[in-house]
């Protein structure tokens, strides 16, 4: 991603208890203003003035920024104002931002530091519930600059993606009441528009297609995956720029269709996943892969599986690292129980929906 979007796209809010977590958000702070630049990452909410609403200022913060991390060490859940637990303060600072963050539908997400875990919802207050259903993202003291660059790495695909959707959106006018049907990506991968790199592209704006019109290349586990119109109409919006990482089920382009056609919304189905054998799945709960890329056991090379047949999982534990464009996606197992069957070897490409573990309620 270029350093322009990294230094002027994404604005970030940091979320901690001083008596916590500070030396650890202090460096994560630090880390994130070098690659994102010093004024778009915030910490701290400036002295309020005398007879200011707090609750209002706390809006204005967190509202101007996109993304609300949430730092939490040992002592986020349990921490005091005397005899009273600071969380169950509805004035507490901690608790307002959060909420206010959650109000507004921004990303928020959980930053674990010192091995802390997720407080489970009965131990928070009713309007931080849905706090503890957002996915939560380690930062290991023994992997500390490996984690912080995956958690960016994450914060930079959230830079770029929404900000180039509107944008094509917006440079195309569009009459009150037209609807444009949508070409979608079928797979995740990296978007071509033309057949090599000093090619014309295969569509562009105002070009007519057919259902079997090649619109787009992407580029997934090292194989070329054609894209295909799968509809009869006429290019309106163009979505995505060359080279640029796409989504599974992301919008490509916008199309208006002729009079009297029917439209499909995407070309290619992949194909399905494997099923373990029957006679070994039988009353075992089946984790899935959520996405294409690589499957990785542990979190290093020279590192232990992170489960292994035999172990025992919970809901938050990580039972393995899938690699997708570039980003190391830790998977949850989601269920209780005992690991019994490992249905894919280290290293291994996996499709979406494919079988990796089977446990044993």
């Amino acid at each position: 991603m270029s350093e322009s979007i990294s230094q002027s796209s994404l604005r970030i809010f940091i979320c901690y208890r001083r008596d916590d977590s500070a030396g650890y958000t202090r460096h994560l702070f630090e880390k994130l203003s070098a690659q994102f630049g010093a004024g778009q990452v915030f910490m701290d909410i400036e002295q309020i003035e005398p007879g200011a609403d707090f609750g209002q200022v706390i809006e204005d913060a967190v509202g101007a920024c996109d993304i609300l991390l949430a730092v939490i060490g040992r002592r986020w859940l349990v921490s005091t104002d005397g005899n009273i637990r600071r969380l169950d303060n509805p004035d507490d600072f901690v608790r307002l931002e959060i909420v206010t963050a959650l109000n507004l539908n921004l990303r928020v997400i959980p930053v674990l530091v010192e091995g802390a875990t997720m407080p489970i919802p009965s131990n928070l207050p009713d309007d931080l519930f849905r706090l503890s259903r957002r996915n939560a993202f380690e930062l290991s003291d023994r992997r500390w600059n490996y984690d912080v660059n995956r958690l960016i790495s994450a914060l930079e695909k959230s830079a770029i993606l929404p900000r180039t959707l509107v944008a094509a959106v917006e440079t195309i006018p569009i009459s009150p009441g037209q609807k444009l049907l949508s070409i979608i990506s079928p797979l995740t991968g990296t978007f071509f528009r033309a057949p090599r790199p000093a090619g014309d592209p295969f569509v562009q704006v105002g070009s007519r297609v057919e259902p079997d019109t090649i619109v787009g290349i992407i580029e997934s586990m090292k194989l070329m995956n054609e894209v295909r119109a799968e509809m009869s109409g006429i290019v309106e919006v163009v979505y995505v720029e060359n080279a640029q990482l796409v989504d599974d089920g992301q919008p490509l382009f916008g199309i208006k269709a002729l009079d009297g056609i029917k439209a499909l919304e995407t070309n290619v189905v992949p194909p399905p996943a494997p099923e373990p054998p029957a006679e070994s799945s039988a009353e075992l709960e089946i984790i899935r892969s959520p996405l294409v890329g690589i499957f990785y056991r542990s979190p290093s090379p020279s590192a232990n599986a992170l489960v292994r047949i035999g172990s025992t999982v919970e809901p938050e534990t990580v039972v393995c690292i899938i690699e997708a464009m570039k980003l190391m996606n830790e998977l949850l197992a989601e269920v209780s129980g005992t690991v019994e069957k490992v249905y894919v070897e280290n290293g291994q490409p996996v499709e979406y929906g494919q079988p990796l573990f089977g446990v044993r309620k």
